[in-house]
């Protein structure tokens, strides 16, 4: 999971399995929130990918990319406020999601969001045309 520390982590881990090969997650803590409690919310999905190649290129390439997750949650963590601290889960419904990706040779992919997206899919690219993932 990504780091509870108040700033915002997002991340994308692909395998080579064929019946799970991605995973997505994101965090964010909720800057509304009153008193003393703190709130983070976690998005986390896994499932499979179908990628279409486009243009291939020295550096790397374009693809169009569906991610059709196999399950879908939220995960709230409320903590620091006593006997109400807890962790609170979700299941969300599955939506097969479409994009364009652009991966940069040797460790960095771009995630085009212009498609029309359903609630929880904003989560990818959170209001910006692009999100970008880097190698850890």
């Amino acid at each position: 999971m990504p780091d509870l520390d108040g700033n915002h982590h997002q991340w994308i881990r692909f395998y080579d399995e064929p019946a799970r090969n991605y995973e997505f997650a994101t965090v964010w803590r909720d800057p509304y929130g009153q008193g003393v409690c703190k709130k983070n919310h976690i998005y986390w999905e896994q499932g499979k990918t179908t990628f279409h190649l486009l243009e291939a290129a020295a550096d790397g390439a374009f693809a169009h990319v569906r991610f059709e997750p196999t399950a879908a949650r939220l995960i709230v963590v409320i903590s620091n406020c006593d006997e109400l601290s807890q962790t609170l889960g979700y299941e969300l419904p599955l939506v097969t999601s479409y994009y364009r990706l652009r991966y940069i040779a040797p460790d960095h992919i771009s995630i085009n969001c212009n498609w029309e997206r359903t609630e929880w899919q904003y989560l990818m690219c959170e209001g910006a045309d692009w999100a970008s993932f880097g190698r850890r």
